[in-house]
Formats: structure tokens, C-alpha cells, sequence
């Protein structure tokens, strides 16, 4: 957790500084002119032409973080998953997306055979008697299977999924959508992505997939045969691949740094639709629900970033987990 938001934090920081410095400091996308124009002024911490961190005290606060979240979010680059099998990396892949604001998730799904290995044990079943050494496994499993699952829904509520069961209509919607498809690939001919990855000539054109395959096998053939560009991440030692996950992660993080441009790159029409869609996720009540869709056309101003203030901040662990980790004294987010 403790890295993972670290990796977050550092590219989409950089990414941020240097879309910043690209586009300058006025520039539409970035919150300059805008956001001074909307005439939010406040005293203290005053940055990003008016914008303010999360507090306490701040007006319409679950509103004012959709409105960083919509103001940063990621249209160009889209991630394709294609059959990836393992709960685990699905959902760690999901919620970097999310993170580090990545709109549109394309998802080939597992293969019939592969989804029925993976799902999980019906709750009060008997878990397998042939090898009783694998009972502990199995338990195991379902438990990781229900958390990972609730952090993939937990993402999965602020991303737009597009869902084929076949690998050529994912493709079929990539090219009617627009994109280039760069494919994750150990091959020779593959170029690779990153700082060693300017000698390769690669530049982010204005709309790109890059596809992720299987744990095992990596993309199809198919895919391969579809892309742009093949692509990997450059190794110094021994292993043959990274985790999908992680690879994904790096993916996401190389791609900021190579086109900081892409932060904030949704299209407004669709930046509106969200806008609507999240305003009533974060609604309580009838009330707020009112309250929030009477200000879609007239937004509160954007955090300056997605961040909660500490006082709001709460350990996502559980309970036995803290007091194991902090022996049993009160566990208090980082200050």
C-alpha cells in the first residue's frame, strides 16, 4: 500500500509539474486561467491559480474533489486488459488506473474455461478433500478473492469499462474509438518504452491503447499482429517478465513521463457526463442529490488535488491488523 501510493503520488506529481511547465501557467487544462477567473480566492496555501487543499472547513468538500479528479483525468491513453485471469492483478491494475486517473479500461474477458478456475467458492461449499494440505490455500483464496474484488468495485465506480468477449471486437472498438495500439511484448522486435526508449523513436501519438495480456502468455496473436508498436519495459536482471500488475503500473507511470500533456486530456463532453454521474455517487440523500445536480452547470472550484485532510483520513486496514502492526496503541494517519 505504502509503495504503491508512493509510485501514485510521484508520477502523477511530476506528470502534473510538467504538464505545467509544457503548457504554462494559464493554460485552460492545467486550472490557471480558469480557475482564477472563477474568482476563488482564499486566504492561506493559495496555489494552482486559487486552488486550495482539502480542510474541514471548505464548502461543498466531496464535490470540490470530483471537480480535481474530472479537472486531471486522462482521455488520450486508454488500458486494455486482455484476459487477465488472476483477481488480484485485475483489480491492482484497476485501482492504479483509477489513481493515477486514467478514464477508459478496455477488458477482454478470461476465457470460459480460465473463469471457472478463478471463481471463487460458493459461500458454506465444501472446499476441495483430495489434497488436504490445499484447504488452508482455498480459504485463503476466498478471502483474497472478496477483498479484491471490493477494491476493483471500489475503482470500478469512477472508471469506464468497455467489456468484449473477443479479442478482435476490442480491437474493431479500439480503431472505431480512435487509438493506437501499442502491445506489451518480450520479442526482439520490440522497442523499448521509457528513457532507453528515445533512441527507439517512440513518441505518445494523440490517442493510444497499449494492451496487457495473460499472466502466462502475454497478448494474442491477434493483437500482436493488430499493433502500432510493440513494446517493453527495459530489465537488468535475470527475470523474464515483471507481475502484469506491476508492468502495468510502470506502463501508466512511463507514459506520464513521457507525454505529461495527456493529464487532463478527457473531452469536456464527457468530463460532463461524469461530472453528473459522480455528483450523485457522493450525494447522501434526496437532498444533496438535488442540491449537487443543480450545480453541474455552475461547478464549486477544484481542490488542488484529490487528496483528504488528515483530520478525514482513517487506515484502510483491518482493525486486528492495525493493533498487530502499531501493538496495540491508537493507529493516526501520517501527518
Amino acid at each position: 500500500g505504502l509503495a504503491a501510493g508512493l509510485a501514485v503520488g510521484l508520477a502523477l506529481g511530476d506528470a502534473l509539474a510538467r504538464r505545467q511547465r509544457v503548457a504554462g501557467a494559464n493554460s485552460p487544462c492545467c486550472g490557471g486561467a480558469a480557475a482564477t477567473a472563477s474568482g476563488d480566492s482564499r486566504e492561506g496555501g493559495e496555489q494552482d491559480g486559487g486552488a486550495v487543499p482539502d480542510a474541514p472547513d471548505q464548502p461543498l468538500r466531496r464535490l470540490r474533489r470530483v471537480e480535481a479528479a474530472l479537472r486531471d483525468r486522462i482521455g488520450r491513453v486508454a488500458v486494455v486488459l486482455e484476459r487477465t485471469a488472476n483477481s488480484h492483478n485485475f483489480a491492482a491494475v484497476l485501482r492504479t488506473a483509477e489513481g493515477l486517473g486514467f478514464q477508459h479500461i478496455y477488458v477482454v474477458s478470461v476465457l470460459p474455461e480460465v473463469q471457472r478456475l478463478e471463481a471463487p467458492r460458493k459461500r458454506g461449499s465444501a472446499p476441495p478433500t483430495s489434497n488436504t494440505k490445499r484447504v488452508p490455500a482455498w480459504e485463503e483464496d476466498d478471502a483474497q478473492y472478496d477483498l479484491h474484488v471490493g477494491v476493483g468495485r471500489g475503482a470500478t465506480k469512477w472508471l469506464t469499462l468497455h467489456v468484449f468477449e473477443k479479442t478482435h471486437d476490442a480491437i474493431a472498438a479500439l480503431r472505431r474509438d480512435g487509438f493506437d495500439i501499442w502491445v506489451t511484448d518480450l520479442s526482439q522486435r520490440a522497442k523499448p518504452l521509457g528513457v532507453r526508449g528515445s533512441a527507439s523513436g517512440l513518441v505518445v501519438p494523440p490517442k493510444l491503447a497499449f494492451v496487457m495480456g495473460t499472466e502466462g502468455a502475454g497478448v494474442s496473436q491477434a493483437f500482436v499482429d493488430a499493433a502500432d508498436e510493440r513494446v517493453f519495459l527495459p530489465q537488468s536482471g535475470f527475470a523474464d517478465s515483471f507481475n502484469i500488475s506491476v508492468a502495468a503500473a510502470m506502463m501508466m507511470q512511463q507514459l506520464l513521463f513521457m507525454a505529461p500533456e495527456i493529464v487532463g486530456s478527457l473531452p469536456e463532453p464527457e468530463k460532463r457526463a461524469l461530472r453528473e454521474q459522480w455528483y450523485l455517487e457522493m450525494a447522501r440523500n434526496e437532498e444533496e442529490r438535488a442540491e449537487f445536480l443543480a450545480l453541474l452547470d455552475n461547478p464549486p472550484p477544484a481542490f488542488t488535488d484529490t487528496r483528504r485532510h488528515d483530520s478525514h483520513r482513517t487506515p484502510r486496514m483491518r482493525p486486528s491488523d492495525v493493533k498487530k502492526m502499531v501493538d496495540g496503541e491508537s493507529y493516526q494517519p501520517g501527518r
